[in-house]
């Protein structure tokens, strides 16, 4: 199954740790589309000399309706930032889902440019 939509992104400093090597940030996000939900998560950033140029991992949890089911599920995200592109893998986290995600399998892809940030996810539900 595939779910594709737009999603607005707010990150807030947590910890500053060294400045020169590292940030904590919290995370929220609204999707829209074919996932109409939220999400609160975690994101370590790893920065470098080079403007533009980092490596990021987080975790995040959705909770909202994908499919016409409701529930929740876990995503992992690996991202690298460099020679103006983004690189990103987001999986969901297995056995995560809960509610009417529970079998929820799959991952997503992520995508910012000009236009916004948008997404699309590559998913699997037990009986659908």
């Amino acid at each position: 199954m595939r779910a594709d939509g737009r999603f607005a992104v707010e990150m807030v400093p947590e910890e500053a740790g060294d400045a020169d090597v590292a940030g904590l940030f919290g995370l929220s996000k609204r999707f829209e589309g074919g996932l109409e939900a939220t999400s609160r998560g975690r994101v370590l950033t790893a920065l470098t000399d080079v403007p533009g140029s980092r490596g990021y991992v987080a975790v995040e949890r959705i909770t909202g309706r994908l499919a016409g089911r409701d529930g929740s599920f876990t995503v992992l995200h690996f991202g690298l930032m460099g020679d103006g592109e983004m690189t990103s893998m987001v999986r969901i986290v297995p056995d995560s889902g809960d509610g009417e995600l529970a079998s929820i399998r799959g991952e997503m892809h992520l995508n910012v440019d000009e236009s916004g940030h948008t997404y699309s996810m590559d998913f699997e539900l037990e009986g659908a």
